[in-house]
């Protein structure tokens, strides 16, 4: 027996569409690697550390450990790369001079 799908359009159902599609990805995205290269991919190459944490957020599943593990390497990570600038910037002798 086939069952039938009322076909809804408006906000609300593209919003439940697009929350479902990412679902899908992150559950994809999480399959379809091993444990330690999920690992690597998300701490050492931020892309899935990237894409993972949005989208965890996006489906609701997003925990305070999960949200404070992104926010302590983005601190440190932006506290490293400003004073690399500034110290690029004072060492800074001009392209032409």
């Amino acid at each position: 027996m086939q069952s039938k799908v009322v076909a809804q359009s408006g906000p609300r159902q593209s919003c439940l569409r697009k929350a479902c599609a990412v679902e899908n990805m992150l559950a994809t995205f999480q399959s379809m690697y091993p444990g330690w290269l999920l690992y690597g991919l998300t701490f050492i190459v931020p892309v899935a550390f990237a894409t993972t944490v949005p989208g965890e957020a996006l489906t609701s599943r997003l925990t305070w450990p999960t949200l404070l593990g992104a926010m302590l390497p983005a601190a440190i990570s932006f506290a490293v790369s400003r004073l690399v600038w500034r110290i690029g910037l004072r060492r800074y002798t001009g392209a032409s001079a």
